[in-house]
């Protein structure tokens, strides 16, 4: 037999820690934008319009969402779901978080479209 690497330690899976690293700084990372964007709603709200307001409460909707996403994901173990109507559950609210985020996204760029503006950087 040769030195080299055998057979199943090729076959070894990818150590997932990096990746589970990588999804706990972006909750940090997204829980200090949630902050920042809850700091500067609750500074405008009272000279705010009710769609300003609504449309605050969205944005922050839509950071909850996205967090909550992430935290599914960290702790969602594929491998270990023997039940497939536990995973039927999963995947439905995957989409549900899907499916707002995108609806979000429309209401956010129509909104921007109306005001002449957009709140992303150019």
């Amino acid at each position: 037999m040769s030195g080299g690497p055998s057979l199943t330690n090729r076959q070894q899976p990818l150590d997932p820690a990096p990746f589970y690293l990588g999804l706990i700084a972006g909750l940090v990372l997204l829980l200090i934008h949630f902050a920042r964007e809850l700091v500067d709603f609750v500074v405008k709200i009272p000279r705010a319009g009710e769609s300003e307001v609504i449309l605050g409460v969205l944005g922050l909707i839509d950071l909850t969402f996205t967090g909550n996403l992430i935290v599914i994901k960290a702790f969602m173990n594929i491998d270990k779901i023997t039940n497939v109507s536990i995973l039927g559950w999963l995947v439905g609210i995957h989409l549900v978080f899907v499916s707002s985020m995108l609806v979000l996204a429309i209401v956010d760029r129509l909104e921007a479209a109306s005001e002449g503006t957009s709140k992303r950087p150019k």
